[in-house]
């Protein structure tokens, strides 16, 4: 019984440990994942990845390339004008999701 109290009470220590560190996401709903060609398709042309990385994506257009706003398109894709994004992990250019609070 001590050993399940102590197992509560060590969970519940790290839930408002990450609530204070991350005050942010503790309050936020994740909204999904962001359509890069969504966004790109209308104004300029294809999503492309241009590096490999989560910040190496790009609209292809005519004259080269365009940065995308990530935080546009969540707010575009999902008409949250309050939605951000957010990469879960800089290397993996596919871990982009959109998140609102």
């Amino acid at each position: 019984m001590i050993k399940s109290f102590r197992n509560l009470a060590l969970a519940i220590a790290l839930i408002l440990v990450g609530t204070l560190i991350f005050p942010d996401l503790a309050q936020a709903g994740e909204l999904g994942g962001v359509d890069m060609g969504g966004y790109c398709t209308p104004m300029f042309g294809e999503a492309v990845l241009v590096e490999h990385t989560a910040w190496g994506w790009a609209c292809h257009t005519r004259s080269g390339y365009e940065d995308i706003d990530v935080g546009a398109a969540c707010r575009q894709q999902y008409s949250n004008p309050n939605a951000y994004a957010r990469a879960k992990n800089p290397n993996d250019p596919y871990s982009w999701v959109c998140i609102s609070d």
